[in-house]
């Protein structure tokens, strides 16, 4: 190494030794607005952190036509709306809400509509991401080719950390799943930043209370 470059590195490393280390995490945690304590408030608060957008959690399915019927009408959504082939039992109630949409049972054509609406498998609170499992009533298409998915998310399927997940999934022998952390962005091209390029461009979460699967 040249005298220069050694110079300049004692220099920095002169500058930065006042600077104690501390842990990322902990920094982290601290500065998260939490007022509540609520562990749904605090998967809003960091699911809307990673630029998706989450619904207050809801009690039944008054309430989740309700959110749908709103949503339908903030966004960009065209006629056509695919869906999990989980949610078959609700494709007829679906129909008859909103008559003035197309929802069909995901197939090899999901690349042609513009939003869907899957299962999410599990929400973590720590990076304000989910997990989508795939199988025979899922596929990963659903969940990442659309432009704007909608995932519902069971509360119960919430938690603290990315350990408390995956070792709560390992447990129910569940394997083959996708993490989601907000809306698709790149800015390979000159620095600018560019929403939907390599997927949705709208995420949109609904977390549904326990209430709500008692009442289903």
């Amino acid at each position: 190494m040249s005298a220069d470059k050694e110079r300049i590195l004692a220099s920095i490393e002169s500058s930065l030794a006042h600077i104690s280390k501390t842990d990322f995490v902990e920094v982290f945690r601290q500065n998260v607005p939490f007022s509540d304590g609520s562990i749904l408030f605090k998967m809003k608060i960091e699911w809307e952190r990673n630029g998706g957008y989450c619904y207050d959690p809801l009690k039944n399915f008054d309430d989740l036509f309700f959110t749908l019927s709103s949503h339908f009408g903030t966004y960009p959504i065209g006629e056509t709306i695919a869906i999990s082939s989980a949610l078959k039992p609700f494709e007829t109630i679906l129909k008859q809400r909103f008559p003035h949409k197309r929802f069909f049972i995901e197939n090899g054509l999901i690349d042609q509509v513009n939003c869907s609406i899957c299962i999410a498998t599990a929400g973590i609170v720590e990076n304000g991401t989910i997990l989508v499992h795939w199988d025979s009533t899922q596929s990963r298409s659903i969940a990442v080719l659309p432009e704007h998915v909608i995932y519902l998310l069971n509360s119960k399927n919430i938690y603290e950390t990315m350990d408390d997940a995956f070792n709560a999934l390992r447990l129910k022998g569940i394997s083959g799943w996708v993490m989601i952390g907000g809306p698709s962005r790149t800015a390979d091209i000159e620095k600018v930043l560019v929403t939907g390029v390599h997927g949705p461009k709208f995420v949109s979460l609904l977390i549904l209370e326990e209430e709500f699967y008692d009442r289903a």
